[in-house]
């Protein structure tokens, strides 16, 4: 479903996995097996280049992690190696830099009595252009361990409309996948199956 409207400010919503994406290995063999995506459009016509808009990230994936609870949180940055754990340190790192080198996390983690409860995985789409929705975007997938997409979605919603921003659309796609495998992975699990079944091993 799409949506038409005059600002530039916009996101897309994603319920699922695209063809191109798989659940992160430490995602999926933590039992976060459902996916929901925020992607963050990087057009705006008053820029020359493409911009992150980190006032839009800090009103609506803090509120998601809040939404799933957690005890601690590690907000781990690309590259150089440096680790948030609350949003108001990310937050302030920023503040005092300019928008050319604002980036979004690489990940976050939530942790909740020693148990990983959420993961968020930024998709660097404008590395590549990517397929629609998610050409030229920083996307935000949150793993969860049960489906979450109506709540999330209503959140979002109302924290765009503060803002001025707009969901440009919102999709369903399929809803379970198992972490990608080489065709040779592929193959060698089939065939430990194959002699399983036949009891040979």
């Amino acid at each position: 479903m799409e949506n038409k409207s005059d600002t530039d400010r916009t996101f897309c919503l994603v319920s699922g996995y695209h063809q191109c994406s798989f659940p992160p290995i430490i995602a999926y063999s933590n039992g976060l097996r459902h996916r929901f995506a925020i992607v963050l459009d990087t057009y705006r016509r008053s820029k020359v280049d493409m911009f992150f808009d980190i006032e839009l990230f800090l009103h609506i994936v803090p509120r998601l992690c809040e939404t799933i609870g957690f005890d601690s949180a590690e907000i781990v940055m690309p590259d150089n190696g440096i680790r948030f754990h609350i949003f108001e340190d990310y937050a302030q790192h920023f503040s005092e830099r300019g928008e050319v080198d604002w980036e979004p996390p690489e990940q976050i983690e939530l942790i909740q009595k020693k148990q990983l409860v959420g993961f968020v995985e930024t998709e660097y789409w404008t590395l590549h252009g990517g397929p629609s929705p998610y050409h030229d975007s920083y996307t935000f997938s949150f793993y969860t361990a049960e489906d979450r997409s109506e709540e999330f979605r209503k959140i979002c919603e109302l924290e765009s409309a503060n803002l001025g921003a707009q969901i440009a659309g919102y999709y369903k796609e399929e809803q379970l996948k198992e972490p990608y495998q080489s065709r040779a992975a592929r193959i060698w699990k089939w065939f430990k199956r194959s002699l399983s079944s036949n009891h040979l091993c």
